[in-house]
């Protein structure tokens, strides 16, 4: 759901993580400059694999549904080495509302002014998997119990 514009770079509002985010910042700061390492599909949901481990779903930019594919080797192909360089969006009308028409741009670190767009929902945003590394893993860190310390005297 988009809620308004971010005042630092005018890139949509969304609700990521539970909480009112900049699209754009919020998946620089994840996927920013990082290359895809592989793309797969899973349970109809083709997602982009990057570097780090980061999992981007590819998602509808007018419905939010899942966006699978049918020739999984040829995107590896198109995609794997591809750097996320840049983001853009527009508003457009579809079916008499509108919708936010959201673009990824990868470059290739060979060919840096050759650049792939691809579409896909805000929304994909919020359901990015983070690594266990990634500060916006929603996933809390397992709590170890130690038990407490204590001194023993020695008995006379």
């Amino acid at each position: 759901m988009i809620l308004s514009e971010c005042k630092r770079d005018g890139f949509p509002l969304a609700i990521i993580n539970g909480r009112r985010q900049c699209v754009a910042e919020f998946l620089n700061q994840c996927l920013g400059y990082k290359q895809i390492t592989d793309v797969i599909q899973r349970g109809g949901t083709m997602f982009y694999v990057f570097e780090d481990g980061h999992e981007l779903p590819l998602l509808c930019y007018c419905c939010n549904s899942p966006l699978g594919c049918d020739n999984l080797s040829a995107e590896r192909d198109r995609l794997v080495g591809l750097y996320l360089k840049s983001m853009t969006w527009d508003i457009e009308m579809v079916e008499e509302r509108e919708g936010v028409d959201f673009r990824l741009e990868f470059a290739s670190p060979i060919n840096k002014n050759t650049i792939l767009q691809v579409q896909t929902s805000v929304m994909s945003a919020d359901k990015l998997i983070h690594p266990a590394a990634c500060i916006n893993n929603k996933k809390a860190p397992p709590v170890i119990e130690l038990a407490p310390h204590r001194k023993h005297r020695k008995r006379r």
